[in-house]
This record gives structure tokens, sequence and C-alpha cells, in this order.
């Protein structure tokens, strides 16, 4: 940075969109500021031009009214457009420019996703998580092949009064258990953000030891779920109703605490821990000037699901959640699963375990007397990958091709 600093703020450059880019402006400008921006928030794997922010969490913890206060413009009245039986991922950009790092294209990312246990039951769980997945797959910076990329916040709202957080199979640890499967959480560098909302309600008396109850409750779920340690906030998502004492653009809760000045305070808190420059730049400019017209608007938004995306979430939720239907092969796959990072192997191997069940290939002692041949002439017309004969190796005790069996698939004509 020291170095950074002799080169000329008034030059402005432009942040990459792929690694390509900033390889090349690495190069050409390898003093600037912005060089040094994007190269740290590559090596966090983060975006090297944006700040993503995931908006998720429970159905009724008040995620809307709450973000609403937070970021300073009115996410309800783009959802009302929609019809009310439909459900969206959306994402709403800010563009920027920073003086201070010498970038003129600077974009901060809010993506409100549908919330978890919503009035649909089960089956609604299983369409909206389908629908985050495959707009992840989609996501021109979360998506890549090429460069595994983390959203630099993800903010989970938990309503604080809820009294059913401690359990196995409690909506809160659903949740939990639902979001590490879609590779959004940095366990290496933690960018949970945990929003506790309803604060106002939690009583006047009792409020200090009540509230720091809750928290450690939550971060130790979120330690055990989540495999990370979230920074925990708390907000009252009704402020206007609850009259509170405003300072400037802040409300004050009954600890004098300053929101939604804390939720960003956190935001800054996490980013700065990972060396997120650009994170922490489009966090800090768009919150000082928060809700004074800047230009959001709904980028994309993904509203057709593929039945394979379906059938996935349907697998997880219904049987992963309820640990009594799992039989020995999917918990052997499921471990193998958990080792993998990218969401295409992921989506595969799950598939597999959907067809080995189909086929009643439950018991990891009937498939160690089998080799990968005998496996796949069962489960035809589904054709396993390298991936798949891999994991059943690995994971199964399945045994590999030997030369003879290869021969006999060529000789079948089965080597297309």
């Amino acid at each position: 940075k020291n170095m950074a600093e002799k080169f000329s703020k008034s030059e402005f450059i432009k942040l990459p969109s792929n690694l390509n880019e900033a390889r090349y402006l690495s190069r050409k400008n390898t003093l600037h500021n912005g060089t040094v921006m994007f190269a740290n928030s590559i090596r966090a794997h983060r975006s090297p031009n944006q700040a993503i922010i995931f908006l998720y969490g429970l159905s009724g913890a008040g995620k809307t009214s709450s973000l609403n206060h937070i970021f300073g413009f009115e996410l309800i009245e783009v959802i009302e457009n929609f019809e009310s039986d439909t459900k969206y991922v959306t994402e709403y950009m800010a563009n920027m420019k920073s003086e201070v790092w010498g970038v003129n294209n600077l974009q901060i990312n809010f993506i409100d996703m549908p919330g978890w246990s919503d009035s649909g039951g089960e089956e609604e769980d299983i369409q909206n998580m389908a629908l985050i997945d495959q707009f992840l797959l989609n996501h021109h910076s979360l998506g890549s092949k090429f460069y595994k990329c983390y959203p630099n916040i993800v903010a989970i709202t938990i309503d604080a009064n809820d009294k059913r957080l401690v359990g196995k199979n409690t909506e809160v640890v659903r949740m939990f258990r639902a979001l590490t499967k879609l590779n959004i959480i940095d366990k290496e560098r933690p960018n949970i953000l945990i929003i506790l909302t309803h604060a106002w309600s939690i009583g006047e008396n009792t409020f200090q030891q009540r509230l720091d109850r809750i928290i450690n409750i939550v971060r130790k779920l979120a330690k055990c779920y989540l495999k990370c340690d979230p920074m925990v906030v708390y907000i009252e998502n009704d402020y206007e109703e609850r009259n509170l004492k405003k300072i400037g653009d802040w409300t004050i809760l009954r600890d004098g605490t300053r929101q939604p000045l804390n939720v960003f305070d956190g935001m800054i808190n996490i980013m700065s821990k990972q060396q997120d420059e650009i994170g922490h730049e489009a966090v800090r400019i768009y919150f000082t000037s928060r809700g004074n017209n800047k230009p959001i608007k709904k980028q994309y938004e993904c509203s057709q699901l593929k039945q394979n995306q379906i059938t996935k979430w349907s697998i997880i939720i219904k049987q992963e959640f309820s640990p009594h239907q799992l039989n020995e092969v999917n918990l052997a796959l499921q471990k193998y699963i958990d080792s993998k990072s990218d969401q295409l192997s992921i989506h595969t191997l799950v598939l597999l375990t959907v067809e080995l069940s189909k086929h009643e290939l439950t018991q990891l002692s009937t498939l160690q007397t089998m080799d990968l041949y005998q496996v796949q002439e069962i489960i035809q017309p589904y054709r396993m990958s390298k991936l798949e004969n891999q994991a059943l190796v690995m994971a199964c005790g399945v045994k590999p091709y030997q030369f003879e069996e290869i021969s006999r698939i060529i000789g079948c004509g089965k080597n297309t």
C-alpha cells in the first residue's frame, strides 16, 4: 500500500471482471491503488470488482422490513409487483466511484433470496433452495468454473424471540444445514453476519442478559452446523411502530446501540479481517450516502427451474434432514460429497445417490461385493461419470474396473 500511494490518485482505472483482465491490469498498473485492491480481494476468494451481499433468513423473522431499514431502499415495493405465488432470487446493483482507491466501476450487489420455512411447507423450501442453487450456478462471479468466489457477506436474519432455537431439527438448524449445501460459506475466512430481529421485544428489565444468552446460542449453532464463528448483531425492524429515539440516520435500541450503524460496523469488521478492500470500500461508500437516490436496479431474476435441481433438493431436504431415512450408501456418499467444493461435482454426486436408492443399492456390504461394471449394469440407462466411479470406489468400497472388464465393455460396444 505504501508503494501504491506513490501512484497518482488522479488517474482512475476500471476493476477487472475476470482473472484474465486482472492479470493484464496487474502488469499495466503495478503500483496503482486499484491493483492492490482487487489483488487482495482475489487472494481472499472474493469478486475482483464488486461486493456481493446475500440476504437470507427464516420466514417471518422480518427480513424484508429489516433490510429496508438497513440498506435504505424498499425491497418490498419491488417484490409486490410480482405475483404472490411466484418466488424469485433477485439481484440489485449500485455503481459507485472510489476516490480513495482510484477506481470508477466499483459495485455493490444485494442478492435477496426467498426465506426458509415459508408458508408452503417442505415442498416450498425445496423449490426455493433449487431456485437459489440454480441462480448460483448461473451467476457471473459466484458460478465461475475457473475461480472460486464467495459472497463478501452472507447476512442471515433470525427472530431474537424464537423459542425454538435449540434442537437437532429446529427450523434454524435446518436452515443452517441447507445453507452449507449452497457452497457460499467461506469457512477459512468467515463471511457470516447473523442479524437478530425484533430485538426491542426481548424486554427492558432483562434485555442485556437475555440478549447475551441468545447471541451465545446462535453462535454455538453456527459453529456446529456452519463450521465458522459468525458476527452477530441485533436490530428492531419495526422501529417506526416502536417510536424509537432517532439520532440522524440511526435509531436507538434499549442499550444505546445505534441501528443500523451496528450492522454496518459488523460488515466492516468481517471485511477488515479478510483484507477484503473491495467489500470494505463498497459498503463504506454505500452506507455513507445510504438511501440518497442510489441507482438500485433489478439485475437478474431466476424464475424458471430445471427438474434436476428440484430432484437434487428433494433428496437433500427429505432424506438428509430426516436422518432415520438415510441408508449406509447415502451416508458414505454424503461424507464424500461434503469434501467437494464445486457445485457441479456436488450436483452430480447427489444424482448418483438418487439412482442407487432407486435400484435398492442401499447397503455397503452389497456394493463391496461388486465392481463398477456390475453397478453400471444395474443402474442403466444412467451412465456414471469418472467422478461418480471414483466416489463409489473411495467412499463405498466398490472394486474398480479390471483390464478384463474393460475389454468386455469394449467388446460389447459400450465404449461410447
